[in-house]
């Protein structure tokens, strides 16, 4: 019989149900689209009558600008970002006199990086004229802690949340697959030409230089672990768009990603 857990709740199953959808593995409670926050859920919608309008550009960035974000969006972008940036800098928790540094500039580094994949994510969808929505996820949030205090910050489950894409906020239906894809690849991407950027200021010496280099090893990070190919990582949707266009994007990140790791 096969076994597995729920990707929604981490409970064990003796036979997972698999969402159509978005291929999540799930237990009985939540094998519906709208229990487990699926983020293709638009496909389980019935077909309207009718024909997609194009959307607008002027309306897709007054509704989906960043200065639309939403009080619960707000909220949850903060209480994941000051989590994620807690797991980063737990491997100094037994230094105390480090500690709060070390979580100062994970807040900076990895909150540039967390902020902008998300964000990025949303523009896109917002971009196709879809409505999107930074939701935190629990679960994940729990993950991040529990890894990240068992291994001393050397693994952390990046994923405290997601943006949750939509229908398109004028006509009908909801992205396409490509679209889907390219939003998907948009947060990594982000992550890799911010870790870039941090890596440019690693020679430096003092301070600069250290920022430097965590900047560059959280972001990094964050685009490998998205990039994993599986559940409702943004590497699923990818592989799903193009093997091709994955295996291009997610190569080099991990072999950079374990190269930082080893130095």
């Amino acid at each position: 019989m096969k076994m597995g857990k729920c990707e929604y709740c981490g409970s064990d199953v003796d036979l997972p149900f698999v969402c159509r959808y978005c291929g999540a593995s799930l237990c009985v409670d939540h094998r519906l689209p709208e229990r487990h926050d699926c983020p293709n859920l638009f496909r389980a919608r019935p077909p309207e009558a009718g024909f997609e309008r194009p959307l607008p550009r002027s309306v897709s960035q007054r509704r989906l600008s960043i200065g639309s974000l939403t009080r619960r969006e707000f909220r949850d972008i903060i209480v994941a970002w000051v989590a994620l940036s807690f797991c980063f800098s737990t491997a100094y928790l037994s230094r105390p006199h480090l500690f709060p540094f070390y979580f100062m500039v994970s807040l900076v580094t990895l909150g540039l990086g967390f902020i902008a994949h998300e964000l990025t994510h949303r523009s896109l969808a917002g971009r196709y004229g879809c409505a999107a929505e930074f939701r935190a996820w629990p679960m994940g949030l729990l993950l991040a802690l529990t890894f990240a205090l068992i291994s001393g910050g050397r693994f952390v489950f990046a994923a405290p949340g997601a943006v949750y894409v939509g229908p398109k906020t004028i006509g009908y239906g909801g992205p396409t697959r490509r679209e889907i894809g390219l939003i998907s690849l948009g947060g990594p991407l982000s992550n890799s030409l911010i870790g870039i950027g941090f890596l440019g200021l690693s020679p430096i010496p003092g301070i600069i230089g250290l920022i430097g280099a965590v900047g560059f090893r959280a972001n990094i990070w964050l685009a490998a672990f998205n990039l994993i190919p599986s559940g409702m990582m943004d590497g699923h949707k990818v592989f799903s768009l193009s093997p091709k266009v994955w295996a291009a994007s997610a190569i080099p990140v991990w072999a950079i990603t374990i190269a930082s790791y080893l130095h």
